[in-house]
């Protein structure tokens, strides 16, 4: 072997075993690397367990005390049961008479308001019989009136209306005898209950009032109960004001 390639067989020999110490060196710092992530991922899973652990527990824990609350509440509700019950139980003789007088007086006063109201309406019903066939009536009335009121020189047409003037007395007497009466007559104070304005006029008067100065439908009740009201004309009395450019 020449002097060159001894030289060049040491120098390969000393690249093969550096190489060598450089794998050597990497795979001694790899491993404590991945012995401490394995390390790190037990020491998780573990605090993980004990996490789960504990709010197992303080489940178990909540769930006993609301047992607990509830078996309390219903041992209450039991002792005032009881306690009501022993107390009714406990009721003297003159106690549970005067529970039994008391009872008895408001029946009594149910009875006696029951009594009141059959009556009643036992009363209106006879007080008010009618009212619908008379309230019907009206309109009929109102057109008979107006065929009485015809004015004429004809002695045929004057003795008709002389016959229409004695059945307006039948109708006449017919109310009267069921207690069906005018609301409205010429003169009178106008009342909102029983008149309805259609007509208005004014005057001067010494005293300021409204008064029906014509009565164009005539109303009527039944024993106070209005079948219809009066349609009027009006006039407004008015005083007459001072300082009035007119005076």
């Amino acid at each position: 072997m020449t002097s060159k390639e001894k030289d060049f067989s040491i120098e390969e020999d000393s690249k093969e075993n550096s190489l060598k110490n450089s794998n050597d060196n990497s795979s001694h710092d790899s491993s404590p690397d991945n012995s401490q992530q394995k390390g790190n991922s037990k020491e998780d899973k573990n605090k993980q367990e004990e996490t789960e652990v504990e709010q197992k527990s303080n489940l178990e824990n909540q769930e006993e005390i609301d047992q607990q609350e509830t078996e309390q509440k219903e041992k209450n509700s039991d002792e005032n049961f009881n306690e009501n019950s022993s107390q009714e139980e406990e009721k003297s003789p003159q106690q549970e008479l005067e529970e039994y007088k008391d009872n008895l007086r408001r029946l009594q006063a149910e009875f006696e308001n029951y009594r009141k109201r059959v009556t009643k309406e036992k009363s209106d019903i006879y007080r008010y019989n009618g009212f619908e066939i008379f309230e019907d009536l009206l309109p009929i009335l109102d057109n008979y009136y107006r065929a009485v009121e015809i004015e004429s020189d004809d002695e045929k047409v004057k003795s008709f209306l002389e016959g229409f003037k004695y059945i307006n007395k039948q109708f006449e007497d017919l109310f009267q005898k069921h207690n069906v009466i005018p609301l409205a007559s010429k003169g009178e104070e106008l009342n909102p209950e029983k008149h309805q304005a259609i007509q208005s006029e004014e005057k001067e008067g010494k005293e300021e009032r409204d008064e029906v100065a014509e009565v164009l439908q005539q109303g009527y009740a039944m024993n106070e109960r209005t079948l219809r009201v009066a349609s009027v004309k009006v006039t407004k009395i008015r005083t007459k004001k001072k300082g009035d450019k007119n005076e």
